[in-house]
């Protein structure tokens, strides 16, 4: 015979309750689409729109299992045209669902259309040769409003056409400026040679005696004394006769 084990009132009971989340991964994560800037010559990549997408759980933790589609129908900027690009893409996630997110691109202005070189000029003595930094030294970039570019670019110096400092005169020296984007621009540094008999404007020229050596001034002034002396004995003569 069996007996049927009855519970009392008091009796505890431990139930196991398993709560089954039935929400897709799509649900269950937040995708977003960012932002990409790319300079102007560079074209945007797959990759770059996927690098720009976030996603995160409930509680803004990331989460990184998911693989990204490009929509194929979009165009992905290949950089020759400076503006801004809605590119759609879809979140995939392991189970299946998706997120459909948008990445702005903004492909940035040509350099030289942003930004212009100029240069100033550069005084040399006569016998000093120009040297590919002095030249550089005299480049400045700035952006329309005037403000300096303080980025970084590369300037090409035609070094061939440096000035030795042996001939005096005015000498143009072309001069390439490179930006990061790859675009370029064509400018010219000015170099004057000061002439090799040019001197202190403050003080007048030394005379020279006959084969071209000059005079110091103490000599002449040495001439001038004893001369004007022997002008006064000469006075004084003529004087008491």
């Amino acid at each position: 015979m069996h007996r049927q084990q009855c519970l009392k009132p008091t009796d505890e009971l431990t139930v196991t309750v398993t709560v089954v989340d039935s929400r897709t991964d799509a649900e269950k994560y937040d995708a977003a689409g960012g932002d990409v800037t790319k300079p102007y010559g560079e074209p945007t990549t797959a990759d770059d729109v996927a690098a720009a997408i976030t996603v995160t759980d409930e509680d803004g933790n990331p989460h990184n299992d998911y693989t990204v589609e490009v929509d194929p129908e979009a165009d992905l900027p290949d950089g020759e045209t400076p503006g801004e690009y809605e590119i759609p893409a879809k979140v995939i996630y392991p189970d299946g669902s998706e997120d459909e997110v948008t990445v702005t691109v903004t492909v940035t202005d040509r350099f030289p259309d942003s930004y212009s070189g100029s240069s100033k000029v550069v005084n040399k003595p006569f016998g000093e040769p120009v040297t590919e930094e002095e030249v550089k030294n005299a480049i400045a970039i700035k952006d329309k409003d005037g403000n300096p570019y303080v980025g970084e670019f590369d300037i090409i110096v035609d070094a061939a056409d440096l000035p030795d400092g042996q001939t005096s005169g005015e000498y143009a020296i072309p001069v390439t400026i490179v930006y990061p984007d790859g675009q370029t621009e064509r400018i010219i540094v000015i170099i004057l040679v000061g002439d090799d008999a040019l001197v202190d404007p403050e003080k007048p020229a030394l005379p020279q005696a006959d084969g071209g050596a000059t005079i110091p001034y103490q000599l002449i002034g040495l001439f001038l004394i004893v001369l004007a002396a022997v002008a006064g004995k000469k006075r004084k003569r003529e004087a008491s006769f």
